[in-house]
């Protein structure tokens, strides 16, 4: 996103009030670069008085720096407050060269001036590495205080600790207080610690990284008394503002190109924004950016914002290719021209590189790399591991969801097994697998139509025979997550208003910038199953806008953008013909050779199809690639689910550490409980959740069963379930039911 960075270049020398709690520069313009002051706000001590003082510092006792500073009522307060930090300043630089605290930012300011606050809170004439220690603590905003507060460090704990080592002194404390050899030494590590992170100016966690350098000092002391790991603060402070830094830098500008005799622009540089982004600005004055049309509007309301003394931030939203990039280059042709007030007069332009374009030249250069290596180097072995075309095809497809790589041997071998992965989910419909399976063979090789999705099916059977799960096998399976798999319940778009959520809102109605629910979905994610449940109960309309999926793998949405269906999978589920199958379905299997069972299923399939162009249009069904009837599942296959159900279960209490066998005697009461020809395997699932789930709860919450546990679950003479903790027997000891637990016939679970 491009973005505007400004470059001051004159720098105001007095003090106003910009917030509650920050002073910032107004008055006379001066070439030189001055501090920003955190400071809080005054408040009335004595209301009878009428005399306003600075409030001491958050967690503080004692009396404060600027108490001194009563004014009269109608003195001007923000003087009083410029005139006390130049005070403040020209004391402490007697004790340590000024030319050391020019450098110091506005949190190491506050810091110092705690520090001398906490000496006068003890009693003592100086300020030690202790007080300083305290001040990090107690400043609460800076990196130095969050790392120590990450840590477990308090102010009140250490405050303590300190009390512990040195005391409390006299009482009496000078309006001037020195600073210790050991603080000296502390602020020199402090300036060369800024000077190896290349910082222009000194911050809390500068001071934090100078002070663990001390090792023998008092406040290192009481950072191991408090069980502080001093190399690991040292670590993360210097981690911390480095990353805050270089992203400071990023956006922002080198304060070293600031020059403290030239206050114009043309002499600066800006490195940092050189490499990571553009300078807009520079190219504006060669000529090289084009003329920008039909913004003006946008462009004067950019600068408005710009130019304000606060809240001047602009944002600039909007899709791919609307023109904020140009609104951005608008602005640094404006500057050029002098077509802007005098707030942005001198100001820098600049937008960050394309993250995109950066990793894509990455690549190309990893790749450029490894074909110029030569084969006696390959051969002598001096070349490290090698980044080829085929493992950048895996980074690509593993971020985007997208199958780029080639058709390998091992994915040859994995296509043509398809079948046998998917019957490991999918108990029981050969041919909707196989034809599913066919699709993705075509599509994957290459032979599918370019125009039209991958392929286009409707699922037809009774409830809970798996026509939603194989939607769920082949996103995991070829698209490698069921998250890749959009699902729409068109129960909900039964009725006609409720058609346009596929698609957006019309402009004027409310949701119009959310987008459609299925267009937003698939232009997000173009590679993926579309799972449309329950098709007959949708609207009529909703067929009108499908017919173009199906035919020309597109659609367009209220925005008028074109979205890509020639990617997806398309499956429609519908529970139109379940009665006739229920009817059929009694007989096979029970009176019926397999000649007179295969010609029974071609009935049903024939008189189910026939139920279908009864209740569709022929122009809907006539784009689908096939119509696949669902059967009903026999009690050998529901005994086949009940196995991989269980296995979900046993999966889930490995979490736990514990371990579940179940002898067949349990399983096939969970199938005799859960088959329902009518209703599928669901019933299956609620049997296990009742006989199985339920006892195991109890059994956990009681302490019966603890991780490490191995779980015996067995059906006993009453029909009733007991679930028996394996691991408190002796290998040979018998339970209840006069069985060994470790000869019993039981079902070890997959891992």
């Amino acid at each position: 996103m491009p973005m505007a960075v400004l470059q001051p270049t004159k720098i105001p020398t007095s003090a106003s009030v910009q917030r509650p709690d920050q002073f910032q520069g107004y008055g006379k313009e001066k070439a030189t670069v001055k501090m920003t002051y955190n400071l809080p706000p005054p408040v009335l001590k004595n209301r009878k008085e009428q005399t306003p003082v600075l409030r001491a510092f958050s967690g503080l006792r004692g009396s404060n720096a600027f108490d001194t500073l009563g004014v009269k009522s109608g003195d001007d307060f923000h003087s009083k407050v410029a005139s006390a930090v130049s005070v403040r300043r020209e004391k402490a630089s007697r004790c340590v060269p000024k030319a050391m605290f020019d450098r110091f930012g506005d949190k190491g300011i506050k810091v110092i001036m705690l520090a001398q606050e906490e000496a006068r809170r003890l009693g003592h004439n100086f300020v030690s590495t202790e007080m300083i220690l305290l001040g990090l603590i107690g400043e609460g905003t800076g990196i130095a205080a969050k790392v120590l507060k990450s840590m477990g460090i308090k102010l009140r704990d250490a405050r303590i600790e300190v009390e512990k080592i040195i005391g409390w002194g006299s009482g009496f404390v000078a309006v001037e207080i020195p600073f210790t050899p050991g603080a000296k030494r502390v602020l020199e590590l402090t300036l060369e610690e800024a000077r190896k992170l290349g910082h222009n100016y000194i911050q809390s966690e500068h001071l934090l990284l100078g002070l663990l350098h001390e090792t023998g000092s008092v406040a290192a002391q009481v950072l191991e008394n408090l069980g502080a790991d001093l190399s690991k603060i040292r670590q993360q402070a210097s981690l911390t503002s480095l990353f805050i830094f270089t992203v400071i830098r990023m956006v922002g500008e080198n304060t070293e190109a600031v020059s403290p005799t030239d206050g114009g622009t043309s002499g600066n540089k800006m490195p940092t924004l050189d490499e990571h982004g553009t300078n807009l600005t520079k190219l504006a004055e060669e000529g090289k950016l084009d003329p920008v049309v039909g913004r003006q509007q946008q462009i004067e309301r950019v600068i408005e914002i710009l130019g304000r003394r606060t809240k001047n931030n602009p944002c600039l939203i909007g899709e791919p290719g609307v023109g904020k990039t140009a609104i951005a280059e608008g602005l640094a042709q404006r500057i050029i021209d002098g077509d802007v007030p005098e707030t942005i007069e001198g100001k820098k332009a600049g937008k960050l590189r394309d993250r995109e374009l950066e990793l894509q030249t990455q690549i190309s250069g990893l790749v450029a790399k490894g074909k110029e290596m030569s084969k006696a180097e390959m051969v002598a072995g001096d070349v490290g591991p090698l980044v080829t075309e085929v493992d950048i095809q895996h980074i690509v497809s593993a971020w985007t969801g997208i199958p780029v790589e080639k058709v390998s041997i091992d994915e040859s071998d994995r296509l043509l097994k398809m079948e046998a992965t998917l019957h490991k989910r999918v108990i029981g419909q050969d041919e909707a697998v196989k034809a599913i399976s066919s699709a993705i063979r075509r599509a994957r090789v290459g032979l599918k139509n370019p125009n039209r999705p991958i392929a286009s099916f409707i699922f037809s059977g009774p409830t809970g025979v798996g026509k939603s799960e194989l939607a769920k096998a082949l996103a995991a399976y070829y698209f490698g997550s069921e998250e890749a798999m959009i699902r729409l319940d068109m129960s909900e778009f039964m009725e006609k208003h409720t058609v346009s959520k596929l698609i957006g809102s019309p402009p004027g109605y409310v949701g119009y910038t959310e987008g459609g629910q299925l267009t937003e979905a698939v232009r997000r994610r173009p590679y993926s199953v579309v799972l449309f449940d329950e098709i007959e109960k949708a609207h009529p309309d909703v067929f009108n806008m499908m017919l173009q999926i199906l035919e020309d793998g597109r659609l367009t949405d209220s925005k008028g953008r074109t979205v890509d269906f020639k990617n997806t999978l398309l499956i429609m589920t519908s529970n139109i013909g379940s009665s006739i199958i229920e009817k059929g379905g009694k007989r096979i299997g029970f009176d019926l050779d397999f000649d007179e069972k295969d010609s029974s299923n071609k009935r049903i399939k024939s008189l189910v199809k026939e139920e279908l162009k009864r209740y569709f249009r022929p122009e809907f069904l006539n784009r689908l690639d096939e119509m696949i009837v669902f059967r009903q599942l026999t009690e050998l296959e529901v005994k086949e689910i009940a196995d991989i159900m269980l296995n979900e279960v046993s999966k889930r209490l490995k979490t736990k550490d514990i371990e579940i066998k179940v002898t067949e005697r349990f399983k096939d009461m969970v199938v005799e409980e859960g088959y329902d020809p009518s209703y599928g395997a669901r019933p299956l699932r609620r049997a296990i959740m009742r006989l199985l789930e339920d006892s195991m709860a109890e059994k956990m919450l009681t302490g019966e069963i603890q991780e490490g546990d191995l779980v015996l679950v067995d059906v006993d003479s009453d029909g009733s379930v007991i679930v028996l903790n394996g691991s408190s027997g002796a290998p040979e000891q018998t339970g209840e039911l006069g069985f060994n637990f470790h000869r019993m016939r039981t079902t070890n679970f997959a891992p």
